[in-house]
Formats: C-alpha cells, sequence, structure tokens
C-alpha cells in the first residue's frame, strides 16, 4: 500500500490582546536555529516547537493548578517523541519580572454526543420492531467468498460461504449460511435485521453517506448472516459485521471479489441496539465504497482511521445507540498517548480493530463535524480519496491546526469539570509541584498522541515550566489554567 505522509506546516502564532498579555518575547540564542520562544502557552497562544537539536522551551509559568496538553501531530511511521518537562519555583521578585499573566480565560468547550440520542434517531424506540412484507422462502442460493486473512486479496486465502435466501424485503435480500441450524435464535436474527433495513436507520445512512450502487443489478442490497467472519484476524477480537472495497469493484474477478452489494453479519448478533449499530456501520461502509463501483478515474486509497471515524459517526446517528462506540471512547480516554488517531492502515497486527484508535477516530470527528456540520461528510464521502488531507481541504484548514485545537478541546474538559463527573475527559497524568524536590517528568507519545498533564501547584507558589524534545521533532503544547470554581457548581 502506497505510504501517504501527511505534510504539515507552522501553525501561525496568533497574538492575545493587550488586556491579557503584554507582549510575546523571542529570544535569540546564538543562532537562528537555537531560538527560546518566552510565553504563555494558554488557549490564546498555542505554541509549537520545532527544534533541529536538544533544546530547553519555556513554555509559560502556573500559579495554581493547570492542564499541560502535549500533542505529537508528525506522522505515525515516524516513531515515538520523547518530551523531557521540568518545573522550577519562581520567587515573587522573579515572577513579576516575566510579565506572565496569572490567569487566563477558558474558552467554551463544544459537548460532544456520546451517549444521547440523535434528532434523526430519537424517536426509534428501544427494541422497536416494524414487521416488513417478507417473500416466501425460496430455493434461491448463492456464493459469497470471505477471506480468511485479513485483507487479503490472495486467491488462495479466499473460503467460499454457501448461502440461501432466508428473506427479502423491499430493500434488502438476506441471506443465511447453509451450515447454520435454522432455528428460533436465527429466525429472530434475520426478522430484526429486515426490520432494521427497512427502518429510517436505511434512511438516514444515506443521507448522510449516499446511496449503495446495485454492483450485482438484482434491484436489493444483500446481507449475509454467517459465522465466518469470527475468522478473522485468528479471532482475537470479535467481528460482528464486515464490509469489503474489493465486492463493489465489478472489475475484479471471484473469488478476491464477489461482484454484489453485499456486507456480512456475525451470525452471534443478538436483536436489539447492537444490530441495528452494526447494520448501520456496515450500511455506511457500503454507501461510501460503491463510489469505487461508478467508474470514475483518479480514485486513491482510502486511509483507514477516517474511513472507519466516518461509519461510527453514521452508525450513531442512524440507530441511536452507543453499544458499539462506547467502549471505544471509554478505551482511548483512558489512554490517549497509545491510541493515534492517523492509522493509514488498520490490518497491522497492532492496530487491527484497536479500541483506542477507533475511539479517538469517532470523537476527532464528531468535534469537527458539530464545527461544520454535515455538508463536510458529503464532501467527503464523494472525495476522490478519503483521507486526513481530503478533510483538510473541506474544512479549508491544515490537518495540523486541526488535531491541535481538538486535542486542546478535550484538555479543555479537564480544566472545567471535575475528572470524576465527565465519563468524557481524557485521564490526565498526574504532576504534583513540590519545593522540596527537583521537578521532573518523562513522557513518550506517538504519531497523532496527545498527553494530558494534570499540574498540580501547591498553594501560594508559582513555576516556571519547560520542555525538551529532541531529534528534531515536533510538538505542540498549549497550557490551560484549571478552573476549580467549576467544580462545585
Amino acid at each position: 500500500m502506497r505510504r501517504v505522509r501527511l505534510k504539515f506546516r507552522w501553525s501561525t502564532l496568533w497574538l492575545i490582546s493587550a488586556a491579557v498579555i503584554s507582549a510575546i518575547e523571542i529570544v535569540a540564542a546564538g543562532s537562528r536555529s537555537q531560538e527560546f520562544l518566552v510565553a504563555p502557552v494558554d488557549l490564546k497562544s498555542p505554541q509549537s516547537v520545532d527544534q533541529k537539536c536538544l533544546q530547553e522551551i519555556l513554555l509559560g509559568s502556573a500559579d495554581g493548578d493547570s492542564v499541560l496538553v502535549i500533542g505529537n501531530p508528525g506522522d505515525l511511521l515516524d516513531g515515538e517523541v520523547h518530551v523531557a518537562l521540568t518545573a522550577i519555583e519562581l520567587d515573587a521578585t522573579s515572577a513579576s519580572k516575566t510579565g506572565l499573566p496569572s490567569r487566563l480565560p477558558i474558552a467554551a468547550c463544544p459537548q460532544m454526543s456520546v451517549d444521547s440520542h440523535s434528532h434523526d434517531a430519537q424517536n426509534i424506540a428501544a427494541g422497536e420492531m416494524i414487521t416488513p412484507a417478507y417473500e416466501p422462502i425460496c430455493e434461491e442460493t448463492r456464493f459469497y467468498f470471505l477471506q480468511t486473512e485479513v485483507r487479503s486479496l490472495n486467491p488462495g486465502e479466499q473460503s467460499m460461504i454457501h448461502c440461501r435466501l432466508a428473506a427479502q424485503t423491499r430493500r434488502v435480500k438476506i441471506f443465511v449460511d447453509q451450515r447454520l441450524n435454522y432455528d428460533g435464535r436465527l429466525k429472530d436474527l434475520i426478522q430484526s435485521t429486515a426490520a432494521a433495513a427497512e427502518s429510517e436507520l436505511a434512511d438516514v445512512v444515506q443521507n448522510l453517506a449516499g446511496t449503495v450502487t446495485d454492483v450485482d443489478q438484482d434491484h436489493h442490497f444483500t446481507v449475509v448472516i454467517t459465522p465466518e467472519i469470527a475468522r478473522l484476524g485468528n479471532g482475537r477480537t470479535p467481528v460482528d459485521g464486515l464490509t469489503r472495497p474489493a465486492d463493489f469493484i465489478p472489475e475484479l474477478d471471484r473469488p478476491v471479489g464477489n461482484a454484489s452489494d453485499v456486507i456480512f453479519l456475525s451470525s452471534s448478533l443478538e436483536p436489539g441496539d447492537h444490530l441495528r449499530a452494526v447494520l448501520a456501520h456496515e450500511w455506511c461502509h457500503a454507501a461510501v465504497f460503491s463510489r469505487k463501483s461508478r467508474g470514475e478515474s483518479g480514485r486513491g486509497i482510502d486511509e483507514d482511521w477516517i474511513n472507519e471515524a466516518i461509519a461510527h459517526f453514521v452508525e450513531h446517528r442512524a440507530s441511536g445507540s452507543a453499544t458499539n462506540l462506547s467502549h471505544r471512547i471509554r478505551s482511548f480516554l483512558r489512554n490517549p498517548q497509545r491510541s493515534p488517531l492517523v492509522v493509514q492502515d488498520y490490518s497491522h497486527p497492532e492496530y487491527w480493530r484497536h479500541d483506542g484508535c477507533r475511539g479517538a477516530g469517532y470523537l476527532f470527528m464528531d468535534w469537527c463535524l458539530q464545527k461544520s456540520g454535515d455538508r463536510v461528510l458529503k464532501e467527503l464521502v464523494e472525495a476522490p480519496s478519503i483521507s486526513a488531507e481530503s478533510l483538510a481541504e473541506a474544512l479549508d484548514t491544515p490537518f495540523v491546526e486541526l488535531f491541535r485545537d481538538w486535542t486542546v478541546s478535550l484538555g479543555q474538559r479537564l480544566a472545567i469539570t471535575d475528572r470524576t463527573d465527565d465519563e468524557r475527559a481524557p485521564s490526565p497524568v498526574e504532576w504534583k509541584l513540590s519545593s522540596t524536590s527537583p521537578q521532573a517528568m518523562k513522557l513518550t507519545l506517538g504519531g497523532t498522541c496527545a498527553s494530558y498533564v494534570r499540574i498540580r501547584c501547591p498553594t501560594g507558589t508559582r513555576w516556571s515550566i519547560s520542555a525538551t524534545v529532541s531529534d528534531g521533532r515536533k510538538i505542540q503544547t498549549t497550557l490551560i489554567p484549571v478552573d476549580t470554581t467549576s467544580f462545585h457548581q
């Protein structure tokens, strides 16, 4: 797979008004390659550190609890960035010479709608089913191929599934693996799948992600229920649904492609909210992959992280359920410094169905679309390739700036809410400063990861916060004063 590299450019350092800060002072030390940036690194004056050699950077001062957001906007393939933080206590004289304000206002933090139903799905009662008009089960059978290894295009690594038609509605044909016992449980799964397909779920997916091309020209969208997908990835993590880009490219011969608008659902699924969420997720993939069947030239390779982020966003909006999201969001928030946002190929063993990465992708996409509205989503799904670059183009903002603003929005949640009251705030690294011992901390961040350092200052003290970065790597730093008064409102 062609390696797509993210290209970043310097973010513009914008000034705070004179009422907030007097100046930003740049002190040259020896040469232009050795510059110390002296400024309060807060929400209104973020700072990027891009050094060619090991260099200490003065980030700002703190006289109360603060949250320091450190982001690594670099490519995942560039490896980890190592950051060393130091804190030096300032006396009253040295503190006054810095000219730095003690407190700065905190901007409003946008709310993330993770647990609430969307307006498109709010009238869907939990467990509500509608009975579609079924046609009788007939003798129609089909053969579908499914890879035995993750994303394998090797014809020798494709297994054949013999299916029979179990139900047909206005929109879908539902086939079941003939190895399955046609018992009451399977009948309930078939009926629930058909009912969900005939509900407004499909309309919401279509409005957001587009229509599914009728690749096999049978006038229906095909759903295959099978236990086969559970074997993918050696069964390390459960796979509830699968949609393959190759199936939507008619020119690909079997067994590599099925030349059909088809999705695969696990036979272990149970009727209910989770089934609806998985169906919406895979339906969205099918709509996005349908671009590949339309014959347009210049189609590029979609990046996995943003493809999954779109599907999770649409899934939540269409199904009104977080059953397929909540555990992924929690995994990311528990360990953000080890959950990269941008993973171009999820088939890598380290990132195959990585919950933290998927949680990061959803929260980022949700944040972007809260800012821009659904128009950006429509532009994305019709782009020649879905990537960080195409997202930046749709939002008319460099990706490096989007990454900073998103990580800062998460840091704000720590700064304006009590961690125990906000399950959607990232877990911070605690740094308790003390006047009786040296103050230092070391952090390691992967590409497109961020760390959130909760700095706790003893009452009545003030500290100068610095960082060192080696190997010529770029980091983003933002220091946010904590609003402790909001904890008790």
